[in-house]
């Protein structure tokens, strides 16, 4: 599991085995999805989830300056990330659970 906001009580409630679960907390994206690679390279883990996407931050953008401009950078990472981790997925037969919040998610709470 790679989130940067951990706990251990949402996992248990789902019946997690907490003992057994790997958790990262890398500084950039780039770690977050090479860690990804690794494990799904390795065949240790059934499941790699990444919670949440909108959280992995390239690299240049953290080193960056407030203001600069890093337009379709978290893309590009992405994208190139999934064609890397693709045929390793399927080889190690890994599951990848991938959290992207909806922008528009409880927008309009009509009760």
């Amino acid at each position: 599991m790679l989130n940067t906001r951990w706990t251990q009580s949402t996992p248990r409630k789902l019946g997690v085995d907490i003992d057994n679960l790997l958790c990262s907390q890398p500084d950039t994206g780039e770690q977050a999805l090479e860690i990804c690679d690794a494990l799904a390279r390795s065949g240790a883990v059934d499941v790699i989830v990444v919670d949440s996407v909108a959280a992995l931050t390239p690299k240049a953008e953290i080193e960056g300056e407030i203001g600069d401009s890093h337009m379709g950078l978290a893309a590009r990472m992405m994208s190139q990330a999934m064609r890397k981790l693709a045929g390793n997925l399927k080889q190690s037969n890994t599951l990848p659970d991938l959290h992207q919040p909806d922008p528009y998610e409880n927008w309009c709470d009509v009760r």
